[in-house]
């Protein structure tokens, strides 16, 4: 017994010798190098990138690799980040390909219409195959980017959880997104002419629309569709009072219609309308009034209000 247990000591004394010696020999500068090219090679055919590799560092105990000051290029996107570790494991077992990584100071430039920054990304469930990528779960933390001349102009995302896709588009299946007064779940694709198709279930305070409008729409929930130009929405409902049942708008308001209610001044106000940015033709239902049809119009620099009603109340007169 007390021979094997000798035995058994030594076996892990060796095997932590051997450890710690591969972890030395890996900072050996030569030995850096050719794992440096190996490395940035291996990225390169993998994904189609030209890669810059600073450092390599192994983490033995926990069976990672850590390679730092990482840029890489594309004719699509200029990327770096400070640190990516990937699991030592995945390479060895999965023939180099790379299951799960996490990345810290993540900084990226697409087509120079997306530039931005992230703290933090945890990717697991990678693959690849030929021009699709696919990621079945990801974490995003401390996210902030220009949205290529969209409203808002910058978009900040305290925290993301989302599934991930390329094949010609991006798609994203999203789980939690906290942004700047936004919460938001389901899917967005992004192709690569900059169109997007968008079906999520939102909680948000539109700040850039209320400041358009001169008062304050309050924090909106409900669902929003986006595809063609043309934001959909289905069941809105506004700390404010505001409700769209159901509604379409051309984002660049030369095409709408709505049906839903509101309360101004202390009434209740349904109207089902339609228009355009020079006009409106529809009908309103205003508590303590009755109902009217109403068409507007245009001219010039001038509004020009046309209102019908068969039966106008007043104080109950």
């Amino acid at each position: 017994m007390q021979r094997v247990r000798k035995i058994l000591v030594r076996c892990i004394a060796f095997m932590i010798a051997m450890v710690l010696l591969v972890t030395i020999a890996v900072q050996i500068p030569f030995i850096q190098r050719v794992l440096i090219v190996k490395v940035a090679n291996h990225f390169s055919k993998e994904y189609g990138l030209n890669v810059e590799i600073n450092h390599i560092v192994l983490k033995p105990f926990s069976g990672t690799l850590s390679i730092r000051e990482i840029s890489c290029n594309s004719f699509i996107i200029d990327a770096s980040c400070s640190e990516i570790e990937v699991s030592g494991w995945d390479l060895l077992t999965n023939s180099g390909h790379i299951n799960s990584a996490d990345i810290k100071g993540l900084n990226w430039d697409i087509m120079e219409n997306y530039i931005g920054v992230a703290e933090s990304i945890s990717l697991d469930g990678i693959s690849i195959d030929n021009r699709t990528l696919i990621i079945n779960q990801s974490e995003i933390l401390g996210f902030s980017s220009t949205t290529g001349g969209n409203s808002p102009e910058i978009l900040n995302i305290e925290k993301l959880k989302t599934g991930f896709s390329y094949n010609n588009s991006l798609t994203f299946d999203i789980d939690t997104l906290i942004g700047d007064s936004l919460n938001a779940s389901g899917v967005l694709k992004i192709s690569l002419e900059n169109e997007f198709d968008a079906d999520l279930n939102v909680s948000i305070y539109p700040e850039f629309y209320t400041d358009e409008l001169g008062y304050d729409i309050g924090q909106i929930q409900g669902q929003i569709q986006y595809r063609d130009s043309t934001l959909f929405f289905q069941n809105l409902k506004s700390s404010e009072g505001h409700f769209i049942e159901k509604g379409q708008v051309k984002i660049d308001l030369s095409e709408w219609e709505i049906l839903g209610k509101t309360i101004l001044g202390g009434r209740s106000i349904e109207v089902e309308s339609i228009g355009t940015t020079n006009s409106a033709l529809g009908t309103a239902n205003i508590s303590g009034f009755g109902s009217f049809g109403f068409k507007v119009l245009l001219n010039d620099s001038t509004y020009l209000a046309d209102i019908s009603s068969n039966n106008i109340r007043y104080n109950n007169i």
